[in-house]
């Protein structure tokens, strides 16, 4: 009887052409993986060695290379390392081995996952249902895994800020002074050059310290005071190139350079990666998209120095291999090129690449270029003026030398857009002593605002959930991805914003399962996981864990698992619909024992309407558009606001605009009655009519009317002339 061979699993007709022509073809025998998964039954009676897998790098060939992994169950398995090696015969003859304890590793984080989906997900849906704050729709979209929690929570975290920031403006204090340095000539004009040194008080004043500002003023101007130089620091700084690129942070870059979403960097970098075809050859240009390691591969660093000697020599090139971290013995590698040859310059690949191919090769390129060029050398001086006991100070900011910035440094500067890169070029005179007198041709006062605290684009985010082991480079942009899938966040100008629902989350996970949200137990699991990777610690460990912490979890909400039973808040529901059709359930209709039947009816009916938001009156159930108002769910509820007056009569939405000279689209009704429901609601408008037809800014309310017992709309104005309006609250922000 034969030996059974190995069996290898491919994805193309190419690779197996391949696989036939290698020297060692006899040993295997080959499947499709789209054989296997779609027909799973041809792996029952197969005898097999060892499994190898020989498939191009995407996200969605992996999840079917786990599927296979987990029918096989085969403690250990091969990848080719199509990124490293090129020839048939070197990819079998030096694959990447997975172990048994990464596949306990998966199927650790699969079981921990699934108590997230199945168990944390119902008892947040039964808090929002029993609370009433969300609508059936919106919570029947909600998927939590382990890290969504901890991530909705830096982004919830971030929007507080921003909503409890207050800006606050204040005072700065400037002096300029011209400067002739008599012993630096300029060689053209034979004349000492003029330099211009500007120096600032250390403090910010606020309005109710004018006074102060005034006196300092004063002092500065008197012509009797004397602007001495107290002390001058000469001092430079070396600044090294950024690191090689992994995953994340070429996801972040790419959307700072090019506006791409994570996703659309990965495919890109999957096509360079896996292959173009370049003057009718198929090419690979980089290496896997997928890593976290920083290391290159000596052979690679020896043509990288060979490349720069040629084009910049050796002034600016680094002859040893540059230490960015502790992984250079890894067999991984960062992202870089594969050729570094002339050839494969990105000038020299204009016109044979897509555009935004080009652009994110180029970047690419020149970054990895840069990790063994020379520092770059900052002049970083710091200057003293003392004027009769009053400090003024600046710093330099000065390039003295461009190093690795003399390959595309701007572009790579641009790419880290949330660093400052020193772009002021401020420098010192070279003869300045200690003692010197300075005669001051302005003094004066500026206003400055402090920044608003910033939200978390896309890039950020995941460098941020990368660099803080909260995720590995692919799960981070798939974590956002799935908050935005479940309606817990939404994008606006490339920013990532929590929606209401997603505050609401975050919010029962902050009073009532803290645990889940704290980053360093979600980097505990991330290292558990780790362990049972190495085999020195079991599934059950860290599965019982967390079974643990969901029981805590369902204790502290009250929740109870029943088994088909309906709850009293859907059987109330049910009852309300039908009351509101004009319809009345009997006490043993069908649905009233069936929780399935019951959320199925909840589910049909309750999208019929068009809802608005949450109630003020009754604060329970929603508030619905209809053909001529917009009311509350609950007949119960007497809440209601008419879109106009009776009979065309003024009054109603479109009555109380009409009266400010403001013509607002019906269309619009529901969106501005949404915002205004929200907790402490208000809308800006800047140019409201009155009636002696002057044009002024107010804020439009929702308010109740207590004499009347109605609700209705009304003005509201800010504290102070020149209080600051959030940009959010602003009509043309919000239509």
């Amino acid at each position: 009887m034969n030996e059974p061979k190995n069996l290898i699993v491919v994805d193309s007709l190419e690779k197996l052409q391949q696989l036939n022509s290698a020297k060692r073809k006899d040993e295997f025998q080959a499947l499709n993986i789209d054989d296997i998964i779609n027909n799973p039954s041809v792996l029952d009676e197969l005898e097999y060695r060892e499994v190898f897998f020989y498939l191009d790098v995407t996200i969605q060939k992996k999840k079917n290379m786990d599927e296979i992994v987990m029918m096989l169950q085969v403690r250990q398995y091969y990848i080719l390392d199509i990124q490293r090696y090129f020839d048939i015969d070197s990819l079998l003859e030096f694959p990447a081995m997975v172990t048994y304890g990464s596949i306990k590793s998966v199927a650790a984080k699969k079981q921990v996952d699934s108590l997230f989906n199945n168990e944390v997900n119902q008892i947040v849906k039964f808090k929002l249902f029993k609370n009433r704050i969300a609508t059936t729709q919106a919570i029947n979209r909600l998927s939590i895994n382990r890290a969504m929690p901890v991530v909705l929570g830096i982004i919830a975290a971030a929007e507080k800020k921003i909503l409890d920031f207050s800006k606050e403006d204040y005072s700065r204090i400037g002096v300029e002074y011209s400067y002739e340095d008599a012993k630096d000539i300029d060689k053209l004009t034979k004349l000492a050059k003029v330099s211009l040194i500007k120096v600032f008080h250390k403090s910010k004043f606020k309005d109710e310290h004018r006074g102060m500002v005034e006196i300092i003023l004063s002092t500065l101007q008197n012509p009797q005071t004397k602007h001495i130089v107290k002390d001058i620091k000469r001092k430079t700084e070396e600044v090294k190139p950024f690191a090689p690129l992994v995953t994340s942070r070429l996801q972040r870059n790419c959307f700072y350079l090019f506006g791409l979403d994570p996703m659309q960097t990965i495919s890109i970098c999957e096509e360079l990666c896996n292959g173009i075809v370049i003057d009718g050859v198929k090419t690979k240009l980089i290496t896997s998209p997928f890593t976290d390691s920083h290391n290159i591969a000596d052979e690679a660093v020896e043509e990288i120095i060979k490349s720069l000697i040629d084009k910049f020599g050796i002034e600016y090139t680094l002859m040893n291999k540059r230490k960015f971290t502790d992984d250079e013995n890894s067999t991984k590698e960062a992202i870089r090129p594969l050729h570094f040859s002339n050839k494969y310059f990105p000038k020299n690949l204009e016109g044979k690449l897509p555009k935004l191919h080009l652009e994110v090769y180029k970047f690419i390129f020149y970054r990895t270029l840069a990790t063994q060029m020379k520092n770059s050398i900052y002049d970083v001086s710091k200057l003293i003026i003392e004027a009769d006991d009053i400090e003024l100070t600046a710093n330099a900011n000065k390039l003295e030398f461009k190093g690795w910035e003399k390959l595309d440094g701007y572009r790579q500067k641009t790419s880290e857009s949330d660093t400052d890169y020193r772009e002021q070029n401020i420098s010192f005179p070279k003869n300045l002593f200690i003692g010197e007198v300075l005669t001051p041709i302005q003094v004066s006062d500026f206003k400055a605002t402090d920044k608003n605290p910033p939200r978390y684009g896309k890039g950020r985010l995941i460098s941020y959930l990368v660099d803080t082991k909260l995720c590995s480079a692919e799960e981070a942009p798939a974590v956002i991805d799935s908050l935005e899938k479940t309606g817990l966040t939404t994008e606006i100008q490339h920013m990532i914003h929590p929606t209401e629902l997603g505050m609401l989350v975050d919010g029962i996970f902050t009073k009532y399962g803290e645990l889940f949200k704290e980053e360093d137990k979600l980097r505990d699991y991330n290292n558990n996981i780790a362990m049972i990777k190495d085999e020195e610690l079991e599934i059950d460990e860290v599965v019982e864990e967390y079974k643990s912490l969901v029981q805590d979890f369902e204790a502290v909400i009250g929740y109870e698992k029943k088994e088909d039973k309906p709850d009293d808040w859907m059987v109330e529901k049910a009852k309300n619909i039908a009351k509101f059709n004009g319809a009345i359930l009997s006490e043993d209709n069908p649905m009233f024992l069936s929780r399935s039947l019951i959320l199925a009816y909840i589910n049909a009916k309750d999208n019929d309407f068009k809802k608005v938001g949450k109630c003020p009156e009754c604060k329970k159930e929603q508030v619905i558009e209809d053909d001529i108002s917009f009311r509350c769910f609950s007949k119960d509820c007497k809440f209601r606001l008419f879109k106009q007056g009776k009979d065309g009569a003024k009054g109603g939405i479109e009555g109380f605009f009409t009266n400010f000279g403001k013509n607002i689209l019906k269309d619009d009704y529901a969106v501005l009655l949404g915002t205004l429901l929200k907790s402490n609601g208000k809308i800006y408008f800047s140019d409201l009519v009155s009636k002696k037809n002057t044009t002024f800014g107010a804020y439009v309310v929702l308010k109740k009317n207590t004499d009347y017992n109605n609700w209705q709309l009304s003005l509201s104005f800010p504290k102070s002339k020149n209080a600051t309006i959030k940009d959010e609250l602003k009509i043309e922000n919000i239509l």
